[in-house]
């Protein structure tokens, strides 16, 4: 807990980043590969949105044994929000 780092995807472009631990556990289980609908639905519901690639985060915690972690934004347009994303995202 409060490390500092930087938002990362396999596949490039924007990192989508969940709202509630629950939608997190949706990109976990969707993985670098997921389906862009899965996405897109999260993101349509207000259960996640897009930040971009390289964005700096504080980790505040982790949760379903270390696969998902909850940062907070401290660099960019979502500064201050708190957010879930599988911690593989985050280097």
């Amino acid at each position: 807990m409060g490390e500092i780092g930087v938002l990362e995807n396999d596949h490039g472009g924007p990192v989508v980043v969940a709202l509630d631990p629950d939608s997190a556990t949706v990109l976990v289980k969707a993985g670098d590969v997921a389906d862009g609908s899965e996405l897109a639905f999260l993101i349509e519901q207000g259960r996640a949105v897009e930040v971009e690639r390289g964005t700096t985060v504080r980790v505040l915690g982790t949760a379903s044994h270390g696969r998902v972690v909850h940062v907070r934004i401290i660099a960019g347009p979502w500064e201050s929000r708190k957010v879930w994303l599988p911690a593989r995202w985050v280097r």
